[in-house]
């Protein structure tokens, strides 16, 4: 992979680089996951901030078909373990993600509050971080 960034990377879109080791041809790609994070050629983050909101909804999804089952404790319990963790771990390679992308994880944040609390969907986002002590890790904010 060549890690160009966006401007160096409209220079070079028709350049192409063969390196050979062992008289081997090395495959050239535009992204590559290292250590959880997926890593693109232009730095922009928008596949690894795609790869989150997969995770996070489907253990969102799983979460809301068994929270009728499970109380109050439970619930964070397993919001503590299988979705803060997904959504810190990394987190800072987020903020260069697109807007659009910055959303969809906005949007994911606040439904798991609603799912862990058994919320409606007009309740304040702000309420049920401050109700999960959510407030120290809602990195994610609102962009404008």
């Amino acid at each position: 992979m060549i890690v160009t960034g966006k401007q160096l990377a409209k220079k070079m879109e028709q350049s192409t680089l063969q390196l050979h080791v062992n008289s081997t041809e090395l495959e050239q790609v535009s992204s590559y996951k290292l250590f959880g994070v997926t890593i693109e050629s232009q730095l922009a983050f928008d596949q690894h901030a795609e790869n989150l909101c997969t995770k996070l909804s489907q253990r969102i999804a799983v979460l809301r078909k068994i929270r009728r089952f499970l109380p109050l404790d439970l619930r964070k319990l397993y919001y503590n373990a299988m979705i803060k963790q997904t959504m810190l771990y990394a987190s800072s390679v987020c903020t260069s993600c697109s807007v659009e992308n910055m959303q969809k994880v906005f949007k994911l944040q606040n439904r798991m509050g609603r799912v862990v609390l058994g919320a409606g969907s007009r309740a304040n986002s702000v309420q049920l971080s401050r109700s999960l002590n959510l407030i120290g890790f809602h990195f994610f904010t609102r962009p404008k």
